[in-house]
């Protein structure tokens, strides 16, 4: 990728990537390190004229994330917990400052991965459906499917929450 392209998808996708990070792996710091290393691989291999850039950002930082998994699973690392803990307050203090969006902001991270996935990308990335289904995998109209019952789940939750 040339410098000045890399630059600019640095400036226009950082935060979004790192959120994104920060939403698969919990732990601010691995999400720094995730961030980085896909900017890295960027630089490496990524055309400059690329469709997608964002998408293809998102899709690497994921594997990274889930290569990451792998690697300590096998290597027998305990530390590696089954459902990660809740983000430390602080974190969604900064990023989130409205009391209804971090409520909301919680409660989609205590659903399961493949729904976090889908609602994130969606609404916090503004993913289209057609790029969910590139990055995922799954066809569009699975993509809507899924979306549709994460709305669902999420809606029963906040129900629960607020009632």
């Amino acid at each position: 990728m040339k410098q000045d392209a890399l630059e600019e998808s640095y400036r226009a996708y950082r935060q979004d990537l790192y959120l994104y990070a920060l939403s698969l792996c919990r732990d601010p710091v691995l999400a720094d390190e995730l961030t980085a290393e896909t900017f890295y691989r960027a630089l490496l291999s990524l055309e400059a004229d690329a469709s997608s850039v964002r998408c293809w950002l998102l899709r690497v930082c994921k594997n990274l994330f889930y290569d990451l998994l792998r690697r300590r699973k096998r290597a027998g690392d305990r530390t590696v917990p089954e459902e990660y803990p809740d983000p430390a307050p602080g974190v969604l203090e900064q990023l989130i400052r409205d009391e209804r969006r971090r409520l909301l902001y919680r409660e989609i991270l205590l659903l399961s991965p493949g729904d976090r996935e889908l609602l994130l990308l969606f609404y916090f990335e503004r993913c289209p459906v057609a790029e969910i289904s590139r990055l995922t995998g799954k066809s569009p109209g699975a993509v809507k499917t899924g979306l549709t019952r994460a709305r669902s789940r999420l809606k029963k939750r906040l129900e629960e929450d607020w009632a």
